[in-house]
């Protein structure tokens, strides 16, 4: 509901090249990327996989086989590339399938996996795409266990699949940006620009009038009145975050008087301790694992800042804190890949991506 259009415009992407869907948890990615699989256009063979609880390139590579062997199996009885390559190995059982990450066994394995899925789409005249969710967030977590060599290899390899196997497309979802994900494998020593064939869309929160087709549909799912002050108290407090809106709907149906008032309370009540359903304390508990120890300190601080001076310049916030100019505008930088903040185009400066994200920090921290 209310994302018809970021659909179609995402399938006209995907005819010419890969995509990334990007955006903080809570936006909408999933949401998105089910009715993408749901309802698909004519022409295209679809396959999703969450790689949210992978924790190695082995893994990846298994899961990946599995995926295709499935697909494949369906269509054809002649024994895959990637069936004969394991055969070759003397390898019966993909449980027996292990290797070490310097390895070139898995990269022939990945290029063999999607050579079938080339075929198999020429075969049909279609196109293959190829689902991830929370892509980002697995090269994340193996940066976090050290394993940078794994995720820069995996990349490398799937570049060179995007530009030798033509028929196929990846769609890679995830709440960390792809800047950020490069930037800690670039400190580790990776230089390859392995994204950079991938066009990257932030998922954007509802704009207004969507917004307000969504809040009149579920008010009508919930027997609710339909109020142009509640739409407009929803709206204003939400921002149009659909998460944000479902919870005031689904709460505001319990209240004794639903009015612009109990909005307002509702939203406190998402919001401030106790509870977070929506999870924002996530913001707070990622920030040890996206910068070094060192940078801690001159991040709550930019942050902190940002949330008491909203929109002020990198100059005028210079003479606030113990950073220079480089130091400052690389952390901001860092701070807007990541969906923390964002820069506002008219003054220049930087504020909260969300403002009730901006209201939680400013509680969570005391400030």
């Amino acid at each position: 509901m209310g994302r018809n259009e970021l659909i179609q415009r995402y399938w006209a992407a995907l005819e010419t090249q890969s995509i990334a869907l990007l955006a903080p948890r809570r936006v909408g990615k999933t949401s998105i990327t089910k009715r993408m699989i749901a309802y698909h256009p004519d022409g295209w063979i679809v396959h999703s996989r969450d790689l949210e609880n992978l924790d190695s390139l082995e893994g990846f590579v298994r899961a990946l086989f599995e995926d295709v062997e499935e697909h494949v199996s369906r269509s054809t009885q002649v024994t895959t590339h990637a069936r004969k390559l394991l055969d070759s190995l003397g390898i019966t059982q993909l449980k027996d399938f292990h290797f070490k990450p310097q390895s070139l066994d898995w990269r022939r394995l990945l290029d063999h996996v999607f050579k079938d899925l080339d075929e198999l789409a020429l075969q049909r005249d279609e196109k293959f795409v190829l689902f991830w969710d929370e892509f980002t967030y697995f090269l994340s977590e193996l940066a976090n266990e050290g394993r940078e060599r794994e995720a820069m290899d995996l990349l490398d390899a799937l570049r060179a699949a995007r530009q030798r196997y033509l028929h196929v497309r990846m769609v890679l979802t995830g709440s960390i940006g792809l800047p950020e994900v490069e930037r800690r494998l670039r400190a580790a020593g990776h230089n390859n620009r392995a994204l950079n064939d991938v066009a990257a869309h932030i998922v954007p929160l509802f704009d207004e009038a969507n917004a307000r087709i969504v809040i009149g549909a579920l008010f009508r799912g919930a027997k609710l009145p339909a109020s142009a002050a509640l739409s407009d108290a929803i709206y204003r407090v939400s921002e149009g975050h659909p998460m944000l809106i479902q919870l005031l709907i689904e709460r505001l149906k319990r209240s004794e008087r639903p009015s612009p008032e109990a909005v307002d309370t509702i939203f406190t009540e998402l919001i401030e301790p106790p509870g977070d359903p929506l999870d924002l304390r996530h913001y707070i508990d990622r920030l040890p694992a996206n910068f070094p120890a060192e940078q801690l300190e001159p991040v709550y601080a930019v942050l902190d800042h940002v949330a008491l001076h909203p929109e002020q310049t990198p100059t005028a916030m210079l003479s606030a804190l113990d950073l220079d100019r480089t130091a400052l505008t690389n952390l901001l930088r860092h701070l807007t890949d990541d969906f923390y903040l964002v820069k506002v185009r008219e003054s220049r400066g930087y504020r909260f991506r969300f403002g009730f994200l901006r209201r939680f920090w400013i509680e969570e921290r005391g400030l």
